[in-house]
C-alpha cells in the first residue's frame, strides 16, 4: 500500500488539471476525497466492533482502495473520480486501522517489536513509491502511471491474500 497505493496522490494535481480540466480549488477537492472517505471509514470503525475478520478487513480494505485508485483516472467525470476516491478512503481506513492492530493483537510477544520495526520499514517505502510513480509518469503520463502502479499493487495484494489463506489452512 505504501509503495504502490498511496503514492497516487503525487499525481492528483496533473490528473485534475490535464484530464478533468478543473480549477486548482477542485484539484484540492479531488486530493481531499480519499482523506474524507478515510475519515468517514475511521468514524464507522470506531462506532462499533467490526463484524468482519480483522485480516479480511485489512486485505479487503487494501483491495477496495487500490481498485478505486485504478478506476479513478478512468472516470469519465470529475465528480465520479471524487466519489471513487471517497469510497477508496473507506478501504484505506480499514487498512490503516488493521496494519498496527493485527501486530499488537495477534503477533506473539517475543516478535512483536521486530514486526513493529518491519511496519515502520513498510511505511518508509512511501517515498520510493512516489519516486516510482513520478518516473513512470515521465514515460507514460500520469493516467497510465497511476493505473500501472496501483494495478500492480492490487495484483500483489490479491496474491498475498490467496497465499495467506492457503498458509492458514
Amino acid at each position: 500500500m505504501n509503495l504502490m497505493g498511496f503514492p497516487y496522490a503525487a499525481l492528483v494535481a496533473p490528473i485534475g488539471r490535464m484530464v478533468f480540466e478543473v480549477s486548482p480549488t477542485l484539484v484540492g477537492v479531488l486530493a481531499a476525497s480519499e482523506a474524507f472517505g478515510a475519515f468517514l471509514g475511521g468514524a464507522l470503525l470506531t462506532s462499533r466492533e467490526p463484524r468482519i475478520n480483522s485480516r479480511v478487513l485489512m486485505v479487503g480494505g487494501s483491495m477496495l482502495f487500490l481498485a478505486c485508485v485504478v478506476a479513478m483516472p478512468l472516470a469519465p467525470r470529475f465528480w465520479m473520480a471524487c466519489a471513487l476516491l471517497t469510497l477508496g478512503g473507506f478501504g484505506s481506513a480499514a487498512f490503516a486501522n488493521m496494519q498496527t492492530s493485527l501486530i499488537v493483537l495477534q503477533a506473539p510477544a517475543h516478535i512483536r517489536s521486530r514486526l513493529m520495526g518491519l511496519l515502520t520499514v513498510c511505511i518508509g517505502m512511501g517515498p520510493l513509491g512516489i519516486l516510482l510513480m513520478g518516473t513512470i509518469a515521465n514515460f507514460v503520463g500520469p493516467l497510465l502511471a497511476v493505473d500501472l502502479v496501483a494495478a500492480t499493487g492490487l495484483v500483489a495484494v490479491c496474491v498475498i491474500g490467496v497465499a495467506w489463506r492457503r498458509w492458514e489452512r
